[in-house]
């Protein structure tokens, strides 16, 4: 039985969480890259580096201060739970393939810190949209190959449920801000790339005409 110390844990957690998610956003837009970039100068090509360790570090902080707890909710067995394992190494295997060879953007950092070093300083060009590959099924690969990761798993306790649905909603939500900057920096191309890709699922559209965000 769930007790009252369990629900202010992950009520406790949540808040944080929502909290880490509004300044990892806020950090990420564009109106704040702007004004850095112009207030930095060169230091600026080190911002990205400094983003992904402030928000790992922001994020082990809150499992730090508020564990959760590992109270079972329910558990499969059987061929079952060896389908879901299966399924959870695939999306594993999906997410790392993708984000090595598919998405184009310095996760890391590292490729813009290096610019600090190099004659490219201060090259700040719009990339190409890219929209081949898995790209061409899904607008966020990355997004929906963790939550298959985490919604799969078959010994599912309140610790990871929590961290599950409260990955899933920033994604889900966070993936609706994200585009916005997109579509400011790509205009009717993006719009038109979500005409023809699903946001999530990485299943082609029957139609490339208009269809609403119902659709994952």
């Amino acid at each position: 039985m769930i007790s009252l110390t369990t629900d202010s844990q992950v009520i406790d957690f949540l808040l944080l969480f929502l909290l880490w998610a509004l300044v990892h956003s806020i950090l990420a837009s564009l109106t704040v890259k702007d004004f850095l970039r112009r207030r930095l100068g060169k230091i600026y090509n080190f911002y990205r580096v400094f983003y992904v360790l402030l928000s790992i570090a922001t994020m082990m902080s809150i499992f730090i201060f508020i564990p959760l707890p590992q109270d079972q909710l329910y558990a499969f067995q059987g061929i079952i739970f060896y389908c879901l394992k299966v399924l959870q190494t695939a999306a594993l295997i999906a997410f790392l393939f993708t984000a090595a060879t598919s998405i184009e953007d310095d996760f890391l950092g590292l490729r813009e810190a290096s610019k600090f070093y190099s004659a490219r300083l201060g090259n700040n060009a719009l990339k190409p949209l890219r929209t081949d590959g898995i790209m061409g099924y899904s607008r966020h690969p990355l997004y929906f190959f963790v939550m298959v990761l985490l919604w799969s798993d078959p010994q599912m306790t309140i610790a990871w449920s929590t961290m599950t649905v409260a990955f899933t909603l920033y994604f889900l939500i966070g993936s609706i801000f994200e585009e916005r900057k997109l579509i400011s920096l790509y205009g009717k191309d993006y719009i038109e790339y979500q005409k023809r890709v699903r946001r999530f699922v990485p299943i082609k559209k029957l139609s490339v005409g208009v269809r609403s965000e119902r659709y994952l």
